[in-house]
């Protein structure tokens, strides 16, 4: 009589949304059903391979060791963080760990083949417990950068997800909690280096930018943008701070003045401006 082989295994989980991503806190429960009615002993565990590594579902229920024996067990597990597979779930080609006390038998107590010649790969179970990073071409090292109102934020995200605009006022602890804080947002359909996050229409005060990614995971950034809506002004005449060449208070041609004019803040200077 051959050993019981697994046959087939179905995912479910708890947290999967609409585009089939599974964040930290999610349960996976995996059931396994055999070519037969097997009994289970000790602690047996599932291993399914997520992204580079192996985590492994415990098993859960189905049978017992004595007097209940079923085709189908279910093993399960919760996604933990730093975990990212963007193919899917798969289960590693040893499917099952019996080690220690563990076992899973048939009534002929033969033990169930532990490896499948196939291992299936569960694209509609996809797993990101990552926060996107963002970061910004502009700036530095800075940790506020200063816009007007007819300007663009320009930023990265390693991920896909959509950019939103939010006062540094607004208490945020997940995306149902962005509500009308939102100020502007900005979705992204792929990893970017220089998304650009239009500011007209803001008003006058400092935000900050969160993001979230295609699994639902929030991150913010480290950078406060500071939005300024009033055009600067002269607070200081022009007046004549040095010159070349200057004898008995007269100018000759060729002689080069300086003129100084003070402004009501920092101000960029683009071209050749003239007084």
């Amino acid at each position: 009589m051959p050993a019981p082989t697994i046959t087939t295994v179905q995912l479910s989980a708890t947290g999967r949304n609409a585009q089939n991503w599974l964040k930290a806190g999610s349960v996976v429960t995996a059931t396994v059903n055999f070519s037969e009615a097997v009994f289970v002993n000790g602690m047996p565990l599932l291993n399914l391979a997520v992204g580079t590594g192996t985590v492994q579902a415990r098993y859960l229920s189905g049978s017992s060791s004595k007097t209940v024996s079923s085709n189908a067990l279910k093993f399960v597990f919760t996604v933990g963080s730093g975990l990212f597979d963007s193919d899917g779930i798969a289960l590693s080609a040893n499917a099952l760990s019996l080690s220690g006390s563990a076992s899973i038998r048939n009534a002929s107590s033969q033990m169930a083949v532990s490896t499948m010649s196939s291992t299936p790969v569960f694209s509609d179970f996809k797993v990101d417990s990552i926060a996107a990073i963002l970061s910004y071409t502009e700036g530095g090292t800075a940790t506020t950068v200063t816009k007007g109102t007819s300007q663009s934020l320009v930023f990265g995200s390693n991920e896909a997800g959509t950019a939103y605009l939010l006062p540094t006022t607004a208490s945020v602890s997940a995306f149902s909690s962005l509500g009308s804080n939102v100020k502007k947002s900005l979705s992204l359909s792929q990893a970017q280096s220089s998304a650009s996050l239009s500011l007209s229409g803001l008003v006058a005060g400092s935000y900050k930018l969160w993001f979230e990614d295609a699994a639902g995971n929030l991150s913010s950034s480290n950078k406060t943008i500071n939005i300024d809506t009033k055009a600067p002004t002269i607070t200081a005449a022009p007046r004549i701070v040095s010159a070349t060449g200057v004898s008995n208070k007269v100018l000759d041609a060729g002689d080069v003045v300086t003129v100084q004019v003070g402004f009501s803040e920092l101000v960029n200077i683009t071209g050749v401006p003239q007084v």
